[in-house]
């Protein structure tokens, strides 16, 4: 689903939205808290939105009649950031999104910028990078062929499988491992978000864990390190994901 909202409805969205941030209402973590607050339930995104802990992603894009690509990359982005920061998107993305829109052109440009994002991660020319290519170039055709679609997934599979298995032999003789792996992993896991962003249009969260995989590697106390640098790369790159979604969705009212 790719439509909008018209203009009454999001009024509407808008309305309990910023309702609920001025009660303080938004809280990560779980779908709905159990103590109601002025008759209604704390909790994330979408549960606090629809006051529904069953099926609530769905039940959202039907109440709200919003595109189901923005509540499922709405409810990720919300869970990622900071929680101070978390508190004031839902009401920054509905201001975003369009009215009486299709938005798949939007949906395919938020692909392209995950996918984009992820060749810091590699080297140029890289088969990494050619296959993070691949799935770029599937995005910007009006259509996209399934012979096509499996042969740049395959591609992707197998340049990471190449990468991680280079990044393991290399950390085996090298005096910093952990650091050394760890680098390498990030290569690998970029090329499996583009493997994945091929199969699905909801790679938020696969194309974020590029940025935290190094806390995965680590070990003894270079492991406690590495999870804290992680942890804050993984905020950075859910505030990034925040600002990049909104551009996106603005840059259609310009």
């Amino acid at each position: 689903m790719y439509k909008t909202f018209d203009q009454k409805k999001k009024d509407e969205v808008l309305s309990i939205a910023k309702n609920h941030q001025e009660m303080d209402m938004f809280v990560q973590g779980q779908w709905l808290q159990e103590d109601k607050v002025d008759g209604l339930f704390k909790g994330c995104y979408f549960g606090c939105m629809t006051q529904t802990s069953d099926n609530t992603l769905e039940n959202a894009v039907k109440t709200l009649e919003m595109p189901h690509w923005i509540v499922w990359v709405g409810e990720k982005i919300f869970e990622g950031l900071p929680e101070e920061e978390s508190k004031f998107f839902p009401v920054q993305l509905i201001n975003a999104i369009p009215v009486n829109m299709d938005t798949e052109k939007l949906w395919k440009s938020w692909n392209i910028a995950l996918l984009t994002d992820q060749f810091k991660f590699v080297n140029k020319g890289s088969a990494q990078h050619k296959a993070i290519q691949g799935v770029i170039d599937l995005y910007k055709c009006d259509s996209i062929d399934a012979s096509a679609a499996r042969s740049a997934e395959s591609s992707a599979e197998s340049s990471a499988w190449s990468a991680a298995w280079s990044a393991r032999s290399s950390a085996r003789s090298a005096a910093s491992a952990a650091s050394a792996e760890s680098s390498a992993w990030s290569a690998a896991w970029s090329a499996w978000s583009a493997a994945w962003s091929a199969r699905s249009a909801a790679s938020a969260e696969s194309a974020a864990r590029s940025a935290a995989w190094s806390a995965a590697s680590a070990e003894s106390s270079a492991e406690s390190a590495a999870r804290s640098a992680a942890w804050s790369a993984r905020s950075e790159y859910y505030i990034w994901m925040r600002d990049t979604l909104i551009e996106i969705l603005n840059s259609c009212k310009k």
